[in-house]
């Protein structure tokens, strides 16, 4: 297997040279006087014209460490249904980012759910897009990538954010959790935002339940609440209280069209 996981989407989701991509950063990352510590974020995964200010925002606004866990959904639904990358690293546009070894296999070790699989990674963007804003936060960083398949009241994303928290307080990592996921998927505008506000209202409460209720009986398309739901879970297994907005924003904002997708950026502490 090749140990090094190459770019699938440089070129469409965001720009496929390192001087391009390197621009788009300076122009949409924020100066921000003093950082905050987080110990879970959400950020969205859509092309960088769309989502990517949205997710500078968070990632200018949070103090990066040195081990980032990032957990996307599975997409196109290949290979385990809960993945852990086996890769040495990621590369990207920018280089390639190391992934923390160590922390993935005691990750693995803790859960009896995930598993290393190379294969549910080979086409995903869900986590590949988040990789040059960490890079660009913390060029030293290295990351865990998480693949995730399910239905929202699979019991497997709680005992999954267990797991995380374990290892970061066994290791004694200074480490933040992503949750990659847009919002609402194509739907009017004001439609996509009233379903958005419940969804954040639950998550920035850190109420999992009310999360998959209100996912389940609003029909809320985000297509990450699986990472949501365990960022929940390990941020609040690491005493993390409560969640803030950032940045709310649609597809609309650069398109014009009244059909939208929406993307949130939240910090978790």
């Amino acid at each position: 297997m090749e140990r090094i996981r190459r770019p699938v989407v440089a070129g469409s989701f965001y720009p496929g040279s390192a001087r391009e991509l390197k621009s788009f950063l300076a122009s949409v990352f924020c100066p921000v006087p003093e950082k905050v510590k987080a110990v879970a974020v959400v950020s969205p995964h859509a092309g960088y014209v769309y989502s990517g200010r949205t997710a500078a925002e968070v990632f200018s606004k949070v103090v990066v460490p040195e081990t980032v866990v990032v957990a996307g959904p599975n997409h196109r639904g290949w290979g385990e249904p809960y993945a852990v990358s086996p890769h040495d690293g990621w590369q990207t546009p920018l280089g390639v980012i190391p992934v923390d070894r160590e922390f993935a296999a005691l990750l693995c070790e803790k859960s009896r759910f995930l598993k290393p699989d190379a294969f549910a990674f080979a086409a995903e963007h869900s986590i590949e897009v988040q990789l040059p804003f960490i890079q660009h936060a913390n060029p030293s960083a290295s990351v865990v990538a998480i693949c995730l398949q399910g239905t929202p009241r699979d019991p497997a994303f709680e005992e999954i954010g267990a797991a995380i928290a374990a290892v970061i307080r066994e290791k004694g990592a200074d480490a933040l959790v992503v949750a990659s996921s847009d919002m609402t998927h194509y739907e009017p505008r004001r439609s996509a935002e009233r379903k958005d506000r419940a969804a954040l209202d639950a998550i920035c409460g850190l109420d999992s339940r009310l999360l998959v209720e209100r996912v389940e009986e609003m029909d809320i398309s985000m297509c990450g609440f699986a990472p949501v739901l365990v960022a929940i879970a390990a941020a609040k297994a690491l005493g993390a209280k409560a969640g803030e907005t950032v940045m709310y924003a649609t597809s609309g904002d650069v398109t014009g069209d009244d059909e939208v997708v929406g993307y949130a950026g939240v910090l978790i502490r």
